[in-house]
């Protein structure tokens, strides 16, 4: 009597042969178990997630250095293909958000600008915070009327608008 046992090459042989099938069925198993999967993910993270970010923790400790050498290698192997894609990458973003990058230098640019700032530290008045409050002037003539920064006037406005919302609630 021959008893059959566990062959690895055998089984090996037998996944190469029916890789596709298998993939296959793997994927049909997940489509049809997907929320069964995830709820028993999520079930194991939150039961042990002390111990994985332990675990994490350990691990990049351990490889740190290993990575940061597989890090420099890549990098040194592939640096024009890296700055090639990050330029593609720099010049996209740039097309995709032109608008809000047009806003953020004119409004960086008026906050560096040199506005005279005699009252600089003082405290601010009621008069002050009621001419902050305008909508019909600008930042930057506000800063000239009260010698204020583009800074200081805009986190005024900042702060009472906050405080005005926490009153009208």
């Amino acid at each position: 009597m021959s008893y059959s046992y566990w062959n690895p090459d055998g089984a090996t042989q037998y996944r190469e042969r029916n890789r596709e099938r298998i993939r296959k069925y793997n994927r049909e198993y997940y489509q049809r178990n997907r929320e069964r999967i995830l709820e028993q993910a999520r079930s194991y993270y939150g039961h042990n997630r002390e111990s994985i970010i332990e675990r994490q923790y350990n691990y990049g400790r351990r490889h740190r250095e290993q990575k940061r050498e597989y890090d420099r290698e890549y990098f040194q192997q592939n640096r024009d293909r890296i700055t090639h894609r990050m330029c593609q990458y720099s010049y996209g973003y740039q097309q995709r958000n032109s608008d809000y990058l047009k806003r953020r230098r004119a409004r960086n640019y008026l906050s560096r600008k040199k506005i005279p700032t005699p009252r600089k530290y003082a405290r601010w008045t009621l008069a002050e915070d009621v001419i902050v409050m305008r909508d019909d002037i600008t930042v930057l003539e506000i800063c000239y009327m009260l010698g204020r920064s583009y800074a200081a006037i805009s986190s005024r406005r900042k702060q009472l608008r906050k405080t005005q919302s926490g009153v009208n609630e």
